[in-house]
């Protein structure tokens, strides 16, 4: 089974994270942390910085339906179990 692991940043300080992005890619957070960082990424209250998430997947990020939201996908891991 293939695993791809990779992590999301705002573009911007006030854009929320595209929550129907993680039903989208099918993804989740990749640890507990990542998972309180969710909580903060949906909320517009993010005027101080910006945020990134790391999520896990068993398919390949849509790098371009991130962008579309001004959110990028960077340090794509590709994890064989």
């Amino acid at each position: 089974m293939t695993l791809y692991r990779f992590t999301v940043s705002a573009r911007l300080k006030h854009d929320p994270l595209p929550v129907d992005m993680l039903r989208y890619d099918s993804c989740w957070p990749a640890s507990g942390e990542d998972a309180n960082k969710l909580s903060d990424a949906v909320q517009i209250r993010r005027e101080v910085h910006p945020i990134s998430v790391t999520l896990c997947s068993h398919s390949k990020p849509t790098i371009a339906r991130w962008a579309s939201f001004l959110w990028s996908v960077t340090n794509i891991q590709t994890l064989r179990g």
